[in-house]
């Protein structure tokens, strides 16, 4: 991948993470009665969950990304580097003591440390966790010089993807997401059209439902994915788009709700980054992950970042990100 759009995508997570992380698991409404169509970074008192962050803080959603990113250009990608890079996240972060660790993940990695295998402490998983790890195995697939590319060179992206799920989050429901989220993000980043990206997504739900044969009565992603096809075009403003995502599919935790959010907003917003994370953040339900896994598509589609500098620099300074030096690890020299 090229250095412009692996950074793209990176500052796009970090800013999304940072933009909803206030308003998350607020309500659509009440986000736009407080805060009106959000286009600047909030305070952490304003949040109903993190008045005990920084401001500008980013989340479990950037760390755990760069933190796996780092750990799979080292050592490579499967479920125990996965569990082992979580549980070090974790210990070194104290994310748990500031509260910005998902329940699902939190579970299974305790019961990691109390020495149940990683392959099996996430059976039943299905929560956004694995979605939103899923940008790691991605850029670490490539950046180990694994190529996806179209339709039938998948399979290595595939099996990279459902390793950085499978210590948390392996389910149909949870796969089914994050592959699809996988399959996309990698074909945006190639250079695919906004049809060919969707198209990699409904292959990616499709592969990553079957790897389980669980039974959990969720709605599907797949489903879901083909229902926005149908109602996107119909979409005159952003609010119409975010009023459909919220009130009708939903915006909170399950993935099957986190992952139609991301595509919605990325058939609105296209290109435009900086619309996605805004979308994102003003959304409702898990502003954080979805501004910043919506971001992440589209800055891969844009092929850069394409956000507010300033905005980018205070995330990246408060945060001590050096998000550059892990894009040229990515990238290896590819501009």
């Amino acid at each position: 991948m090229r250095y412009e759009t692996v950074l793209g995508m990176l500052e796009a997570i970090s800013v999304g993470d940072a933009l909803g992380m206030p308003t998350e698991f607020m309500g659509r409404k009440e986000i736009a009665r407080r805060f009106g169509f959000v286009d600047r970074l909030i305070e952490p008192a304003e949040s109903k969950l993190h008045k005990n962050l920084p401001f500008a803080s980013v989340t479990d959603d950037t760390e755990q990304v760069l933190w796996l990113l780092g750990r799979y250009l080292e050592e490579g990608i499967d479920a125990d580097v996965t569990a082992r890079c979580l549980l070090s996240w974790v210990r070194e972060t104290k994310a748990d003591e500031r509260g910005y660790i998902g329940p699902t993940s939190l579970k299974a990695l305790a019961a990691i440390e109390a020495g149940v295998s990683p392959l099996a402490a996430g059976r039943g998983g299905n929560t956004c966790g694995g979605l939103m790890r899923t940008p790691a195995a991605v850029l670490g697939y490539a950046g180990r010089g694994g190529i996806a590319g179209t339709a039938g060179g998948e399979e290595g992206l595939a099996k990279a993807i459902i390793a950085s799920c499978t210590p948390t989050h392996y389910s149909s429901a949870a796969l089914e997401a994050a592959v699809a989220f996988g399959f996309a993000l990698d074909a945006a980043a190639a250079g695919a059209t906004m049809d060919e990206v969707m198209e990699a997504a409904l292959r990616g739900a499709e592969v990553g439902a079957a790897e389980t044969e669980d039974d959990f009565p969720s709605p599907s992603s797949l489903s879901r994915l083909r229902l926005l096809l149908e109602q996107a075009p119909r979409w005159k403003c952003p609010q119409e788009a975010m009023a459909f995502l919220h009130d009708t599919l939903g915006s909170g935790l399950p993935s099957w709700e986190t992952c139609p959010a991301v595509f919605g907003i990325f058939l609105h917003a296209g290109a435009d980054t900086w619309l996605a994370v805004r979308m994102g953040a003003s959304l409702g339900g898990d502003t954080d992950t979805i501004a910043a896994m919506a971001g992440a598509l589209c800055a891969a589609f844009a092929g850069e970042g394409r956000l507010p500098r300033e905005i980018v620099t205070t995330v990246t300074e408060k945060n001590r990100l050096d998000l550059g030096a892990t894009a040229r690890k990515v990238a290896g020299g590819r501009t």
